[in-house]
């Protein structure tokens, strides 16, 4: 199963906090607009409390666990700033964004759960391993605090339990589903497929399409293939595991 996949929780907000904290290339330009960045990440933070102040809490309960507002608010926040930064107009999307931020916030929960009852054990060396690769890219004490932030963790003493709870979790999906296979039919239809839109492109832009062969394109198209694949059986094995749960949501 391949990791960068299914996105729960925590695998999300690891990446959005960490390309959020990667900044410019040119640290004198950070630098120099440290401040203006700070401000402008205070008052985003002041704008998304305001727009969750009707917020419950909890925001829902999980087999007995509570899920916090602050677990959602962080969040919303995490997800607003990226979501701006690509040009969405998040208020038009505000109930959606939302009930997608509370859904992902429940399933984290489930999948963790029943990977702990699960037994699934995760050896110490591969937490290290993540951790390091974690503090390698984040380059300041700031970021730390704000990656910490983002993530629901009070203090760098959470984050190696919290390590070893997604790699725990990794393992009880690897366990629970089926390893993707994809035939040379649906390459080919996939190929096709991306044929097509190129063509259609670029009849549109009367501009000529550098078209790839199919041998060309086939890893491409089989690696999109397997993960389509894997994501369906994740939303599958959640699915299932909602059934079995106790859930209630309280938005």
């Amino acid at each position: 199963m391949n990791r960068k996949v299914w996105a729960i929780a925590l695998g999300l907000l690891l990446v959005l906090a960490l390309a959020a904290c990667s900044g410019d290339e040119d640290n004198d330009a950070q630098n120099d607009n440290q401040g203006e960045n700070e401000e402008q990440t205070e008052e985003n933070k002041d704008t998304a409390e305001e727009e969750n102040q009707d917020v419950p809490d909890p925001v829902a309960v999980v087999n007995g666990e509570e899920i916090s507002k602050e677990q959602f608010t962080n969040q919303y926040n995490a997800m607003k700033q990226q979501y701006e930064g690509m040009g969405v107009n998040v208020e038009e999307n505000k109930e959606q964004l939302q009930e997608s931020i509370v859904n992902s916030l429940v399933d984290s929960e489930l999948l963790v759960q029943y990977a702990k009852q699960a037994g699934i054990n995760v050896d110490d060396q591969e937490v290290e391993k993540q951790y390091e690769e974690i503090k390698g890219q984040l380059e300041s004490e700031e970021q730390m605090q704000e990656f910490l932030k983002v993530n629901n963790m009070s203090s760098e003493e959470e984050l190696k339990p919290r390590i070893k709870e997604q790699l725990q979790v990794e393992k009880y999906v690897e366990e629970q589903t089926d390893q993707a296979e994809v035939t040379d039919q649906e390459l080919q239809e996939e190929y096709d497929k991306m044929v097509g839109q190129m063509e259609e492109q670029a009849e549109q832009s009367d501009q000529e399409q550098d078209i790839p062969s199919f041998e060309e394109a086939k890893p491409q198209l089989e690696e999109q293939l397997k993960q389509t694949k894997e994501q369906e059986q994740i939303k599958e094995l959640v699915k299932k595991l909602r059934d079995d749960s106790e859930i209630k949501v309280n938005m």
